[in-house]
């Protein structure tokens, strides 16, 4: 009985100790584009959207981001 109760506290530290451990995040680098074409031309270098503001005018700002190559 003292085994198990022992491989279940070791187990459940290792899983907790795995879950605390922080994440390795990539680096982005970000680029800001005014227009649709501009964007198209830039997905196909392997940038993505990350964010889209509308101005008060109107007009569109796309945040973009890749990973540092």
């Amino acid at each position: 009985m003292k085994k198990i109760i022992a491989l279940i506290l070791t187990a459940s530290s290792l899983f907790i100790a795995g879950c605390c451990t922080t994440q390795h995040t990539a680096k982005c680098e970000y680029q800001v584009v005014h227009t649709m074409g501009g964007v198209n031309e830039r997905a196909a270098k392997g940038w993505t959207v990350d964010k889209v503001t509308i101005k008060p005018d109107g007009s569109h700002e796309y945040l973009l981001k890749r990973p540092i190559q």
